[in-house]
């Protein structure tokens, strides 16, 4: 639970994308019943996306952010592009409401995410590009300060 310089722990979840969903949505279940133990509050669920990928998750005018609020009851913020630099090039989306709607919202974003990531790779596909950039999906699991879920896309 204690990971030092860090209020957040990653933990890589391999696997299709409604297994990966099904893990998050029990580690939130196990957060949720630490927090009621330890009176710490709200849980929320933290999912980092690279900034190449954000305005897909926002849409035009910010239709598709809405679209998944509305769909799932919750709350969803992306952090500013100001958070970025040159050595982390990742926003954070984080989503607020109950667990059933929290694991909503990633199963949304995250199939957003994979939809987005796959057609950018056709597209360099087409045009002859010889690399593949890979992101491998990790869960933050918090500490005692902290009772924010992470995943990275």
């Amino acid at each position: 639970k204690d990971n030092v310089g860090s209020l957040e722990k990653a933990i890589t979840i391999y696997g299709n994308p409604e297994n990966c969903t099904n893990a998050c949505k029990r580690i939130l279940e196990v957060m949720k019943q630490e927090a009621t133990t330890n009176n710490k509050g709200e849980i929320t669920l933290k999912v980092l996306a690279h900034n190449n990928l954000i305005g897909r998750i926002i849409g035009k005018a910010g239709n598709t952010i809405k679209r998944i609020m509305q769909e799932t009851d919750t709350k969803i913020t992306v952090s500013s592009i100001n958070d970025i630099n040159s050595f982390n090039l990742e926003r954070i989306i984080t989503v607020k409401g109950s667990i059933d709607n929290m694991s909503k919202a990633e199963s949304m974003i995250s199939s957003k995410l994979r939809q987005s990531y796959e057609n950018d790779l056709q597209a360099m596909a087409v045009f002859g590009c010889n690399f593949l950039i890979t992101d491998v999906p990790q869960i933050k699991i918090p500490s005692y300060q902290t009772n924010d879920l992470c995943i990275n896309i």
